[in-house]
């Protein structure tokens, strides 16, 4: 022990080194297992994937079920199959230690040659700086950097520093059906979540080359509007200029929610959206951020609001957004139609302090104002198609703390404190039905592909973020 009371971590991280080349192994075996999990064909890889790691945990000495009584997905040759297997897994049970749950999960996105992949997308592929494959970033390669710490320990014969438990997903990809479920089914008491006292999850990635720690996330809130009018699509050379066209009824209801500068435009969105605070804006400060490298490597051609890093970011993380993803039309898109319905889908990222439920009803009251006032005779309806609400943690709790030491010790220097653009949903599940402090601790780089082709994983980020998670266990023990 050192003098702070944590376990000394050198021998845990010359355990670790020594099992690099064993991890690539496992890497390697768990990449070939094709677990697509929005494929219903590879329902059985998705199982085959669960089971490989209950026995690698069972190895290791751990306490471990595999649940798939929460629900029901489509399997191979439209059958109904059980949900893919959530795996709880313990490591310990003293109660004098606090209890960390760390979250994964094993399922992949879809991958071909076909789409632009340099090399078969389930065969490993490793060079001197990168490991490619599928879900070798997302999120095979945290999964097996948790299974990696706890050999490691195990190893170098340093006493775990915490109770140690795993939630490893299946569905992830798909919308995890069945996990929130199963979190609430077990809150209760003896209930597997319940004596939880922080939960790390490792399904993230860093702005850049720095170590980072991610504690907010925006929301996202989904749409689809239609308008429709005549009974059947009409010929524009016949009717047009006579008929009440809903292609033009649509486009001017959602140009509506964003002003001439692109920003949201709904006065009653914009108002709940939180002040920015000095200690906030002063997170932003020492972040390692290039707009114009950003720009150029996204190959848009300006940005809102001026090529600060300030603006940057926060148009990225902080602000809430509106986009519009697309309009489907009953016609054919060639033909001079006037189509008889059109639907538009357009989604928007929350942020705090903006609550799903008064999202919905200020986006449902401004799109009914603007299409009454038209003064149209066409039909309107509004879908509300989903809603995830935004995360957002404090950096200066227990759980970032531990995190923000764990990378000095690894890195020597203190991680960057960000935010993501996007959404996490289980995330969200997990503090609002565990109610305990949730910490997004990435091992992944911005340049590692996820979902794309010829995904890859820096060997340096993989090796180091297992010495960051070991770190972690040691650090929150404090």
């Amino acid at each position: 022990m050192s003098e702070n009371g944590i376990p000394s971590l050198e021998a845990v991280f010359l355990a670790l080194e020594q099992g690099e080349r064993e991890l690539v192994k496992r890497l390697r075996e768990a990449v070939a297992i094709e677990s697509v999990s929005n494929n219903p064909e590879r329902y059985p890889e998705c199982v085959m994937m669960s089971k490989y790691l209950v026995e690698r945990i069972q190895a290791l000495g751990g306490q471990v079920e595999s649940r798939s009584d929460t629900g029901t997905t489509d399997g191979p040759g439209g059958s109904r199959v059980p949900v893919s297997p959530i795996i709880l897994a313990t490591f310990g049970n003293d109660a004098s230690k606090k209890t960390v749950c760390a979250y994964g999960h094993y399922d992949v996105m879809p991958a071909a040659l076909s789409e632009g992949w340099d090399t078969p997308p389930f065969v490993l592929e490793e060079t001197e700086e990168l490991l490619h494959g599928r879900g070798i970033s997302d999120d095979k390669g945290p999964v097996l950097c948790w299974l990696a710490v706890i050999d490691s320990y195990n190893k170098a014969g340093v006493e775990m520093p915490v109770n140690l438990k795993l939630c490893f997903e299946g569905r992830e990809e798909a919308g995890s059906e069945g996990l929130e479920e199963l979190i609430g089914l077990e809150m209760g008491t003896e209930g597997f979540f319940q004596d939880v006292d922080f939960i790390v999850i490792s399904d993230s990635g860093s702005l850049g080359a720095k170590p980072c720690v991610t504690y907010g996330l925006r929301g996202i809130a989904e749409f689809e509007v239609s308008v429709s009018g005549p009974a059947d699509n009409l010929h524009s050379g016949i009717y047009g200029g006579v008929a009440r066209e809903p292609m033009t009824d649509l486009i001017k209801v959602i140009s509506s929610l964003t002003d001439e500068k692109g920003n949201l435009g709904v006065p009653d969105l914009t108002a709940m959206v939180a002040p920015v605070s000095e200690d906030e804006r002063r997170l932003y400060t020492d972040i390692d951020f290039d707009p114009v490298a950003f720009v150029k490597a996204s190959k848009i051609p300006g940005v809102n609001g001026g090529m600060t890093k300030e603006n940057v970011l926060m148009r990225k993380w902080r602000f809430p957004t509106l986009s519009v993803h697309g309009i489907k039309i009953s016609s054919d898109y060639k033909a001079t139609c006037i189509p008889a319905t059109c639907t538009a889908r357009f989604s928007i990222r929350t942020v705090p302090e903006m609550e799903s439920g008064a999202v919905k009803i200020a986006i449902e009251k401004h799109l009914k104002t603007v299409f009454d006032n038209l003064d149209s005779c066409n039909q309107f309806t509004i879908d509300h198609v989903f809603v995830s609400d935004y995360f957002l943690g404090d950096v200066n709790d227990t759980n970032y703390s531990a995190a923000r030491r764990a990378n000095k010790a690894v890195y020597g220097s203190d991680p960057e404190f960000i935010r993501e653009g996007g959404s996490v949903p289980i995330a969200i599940s997990f503090a609002n039905l565990t109610k305990k402090s949730i910490c997004l601790l990435p091992i992944c780089g911005p340049t590692d592909n996820i979902h794309g082709p010829n995904e890859s994983i820096l060997k340096k980020n993989l090796f180091q973020g297992a010495k960051v998670m070991a770190a972690y266990l040691a650090e929150i023990a404090a």
